[in-house]
């Protein structure tokens, strides 16, 4: 579990009237698409024998640093997939992997169509 302060704080952040009204308009800025599942699971985050569920899972976000190679087969064919950070800092790292690209498929997230 967290630190008592910590999880009060927290609380008391996630019920302040500001807050929830800003959450509201979160459209109109950023707001990581984790943040209200992770602050309305407080409580059950909290508990000593927390196990993260399928969604906790499904709600991290590691930012990609650097350039992550998965190579696997399907039949004949090898494939090789890239995933690479976005951020403005990493992109020189993977002008590489554009060498002989015969497919490109760009992931984004729905939540983010309007940010």
């Amino acid at each position: 579990p967290m630190r008592e302060h910590i999880y009060v704080a927290l609380k008391e952040l996630w019920t302040d009237k500001g807050v929830q009204s800003a959450m509201s308009r979160k459209s109109e800025f950023y707001v990581p698409d984790c943040a209200q599942h992770f602050l309305d699971s407080l409580d059950r985050i909290n508990d000593p024998n927390y196990i993260p569920t399928t969604q906790d899972i499904l709600f991290l976000r590691v930012a990609t640093m650097g350039v992550i190679e998965v190579r696997f087969q399907i039949k004949e064919k090898i494939w090789r997939v890239f995933d690479v950070g976005g951020q403005r800092s990493q992109r020189k790292k993977w002008i590489h992997c554009f060498d002989d690209v015969r497919a490109l498929i760009f992931v984004t997230a729905m939540s983010e169509f309007d940010q």
